[in-house]
């Protein structure tokens, strides 16, 4: 009986850590109807802020 509590207590610290380290935002598409200007048209298009400030700061 100890044992199963002792596995419930680690089973609740797991889902825990898990649910603060996971983001809870998820990429929703939008159709683009022209009215949206800072939102591209296709998810591979480039537009939008660059990040290659970044790309230099990691190299």
């Amino acid at each position: 009986m100890i044992a199963l509590s002792k596995m419930i207590l680690f089973l609740k610290n797991a889902c825990a850590v898990i649910n603060q380290a996971v983001s809870y935002t998820y990429p929703v598409l939008v159709k683009d109807d022209g009215n949206i200007p800072d939102i591209p048209s296709h998810s591979c298009d480039k537009e939008g802020p660059s990040l290659e400030w970044l790309k230099k700061r990691l190299l």
